[in-house]
């Protein structure tokens, strides 16, 4: 933080005694990549060189994308492409072109975009269901192993359950079809459909209800499913086979195969939810899912602490991504802040060039952290 404030109060405020950041930013990576290697050669143990290493490589990345591959520096010509009418300069500028592409592809393959987002959404639902599900298996976590098996058992349940309910929900919600309709306006398919998932899905339940009170049932069941568990894993094959077809669907635009796959799709995300709660009891029965989330990001801060070149590459590379932000009008700092009478009139082009000269200046403290701090 001294570094970015420290710096960009100067470099804002005395332009007469400090260059501009855009000019300056070339040669400060390029003396910080060099500090890396050379502090690297100087390592004498190779295990902790080849652990330095990516540190390395990610300076060099951002100089070659600083510099423009050696155009910015007037080494090379950018390229320039006659189908596409533009220069490419960088590896960002690349990206960009590339996403503008890969959108006029989608477009001309007829991609339904608000479909894709619809999968999103429910992915993102069913992770949060998983770290639901992991807190409440945390939570109070009972000390015997036939306990922590049974309350594995009971989540496992109800969140199948919970799948065949919004399931249910989501399918009698669809248009009803008068041409086939069996009953309250519905095909027998569509029922038929509905009663198969529900029933499949109350059955864990319903067996955990039965045989609650019966003597020997959880440690019965604890040893079959330790000896099937590897074929119960097999569910990640049908996970998989279910996020293909919710990249798949996007491209289906003719009007009688979407009426299909408006049956299909509900049935194709209740198969994806229940493989990812099986999946979730895999890892639970197996001994997972019981450290919270918290203790790893406690290891990753004891990293940082231990390993501080690590810490100033990281937050290099963030200063990188908001400068980035900056130059795509994520964060729109030219409207947010106006200054008509100093001489820094757009914000966000000077945060975004001086934020990527920031960057240089954490590489080149890395490389004092590059020596094992005892």
């Amino acid at each position: 933080m001294a570094i970015v404030i420290v710096s960009y109060i100067l470099f804002t405020f005395f332009p007469s005694i400090f260059p501009h950041p855009e000019d300056f930013s070339n040669y400060s990576e390029i003396v910080a990549f060099i500090a890396l290697v050379v502090v690297l050669m100087m390592t004498s143990d190779g295990k902790r060189r080849w652990f330095l290493l990516p540190i390395v490589f990610i300076c060099l990345i951002t100089l070659l994308d600083e510099i423009g591959y050696g155009s910015e520096v007037n080494l090379v010509k950018p390229f320039y492409s006659q189908s596409l009418h533009t220069e490419i300069r960088d590896l960002h500028n690349l990206i960009t072109i590339a996403m503008d592409l890969g959108s006029q592809a989608l477009e001309k393959a007829h991609w339904d975009t608000s479909l894709f987002t619809d999968f999103l959404f429910i992915d993102g639902i069913l992770l949060m269901g998983g770290l639901i599900y992991g807190w409440l298996l945390r939570f109070h976590l009972p000390k015997s192993k036939k306990g922590i098996h049974n309350r594995i058992l009971w989540l496992t349940a109800i969140f199948w359950l919970t799948s065949a309910c919004v399931t249910a929900g989501y399918m009698l919600s669809l248009p009803q079809d008068p041409k086939n309709a069996f009953l309250f306006g519905h095909s027998i398919t569509r029922l038929l459909s509905l009663v198969v998932t529900f029933m499949l899905s109350i059955t864990p339940i319903a067996i955990l209800m039965i045989k609650r009170n019966s003597p020997g049932f959880i440690k019965s069941l604890s040893n079959w499913f330790s000896k099937h568990l590897r074929t119960i894993s097999f569910s990640g094959i049908i996970l998989t086979l279910a996020i293909f077809y919710e990249f798949y669907v996007p491209f289906i635009f003719l009007s009688d195969q979407k009426v299909l796959l408006e049956r299909v799709t509900p049935l194709v995300l209740w198969t994806l939810a229940i493989s990812w709660f099986t999946l979730l009891f895999v890892q639970a029965w197996g001994g997972g899912l019981r450290k919270p989330i918290l203790e790893f990001f406690i290891r990753f801060l004891t990293f940082l602490r231990r390993e501080p070149a690590y810490f100033y590459m990281i937050s290099a590379v963030f200063l990188i991504l908001i400068a980035q932000l900056i130059d795509k009008g994520v964060i729109p700092l030219n409207s947010l802040i106006r200054t008509p009478d100093f001489y820094v009139n757009l914000w966000g082009l000077w945060t975004e060039e001086t934020f990527e000269m920031n960057a240089s200046f954490l590489f080149l403290v890395a490389a004092f952290y590059f020596p094992k701090q005892k």
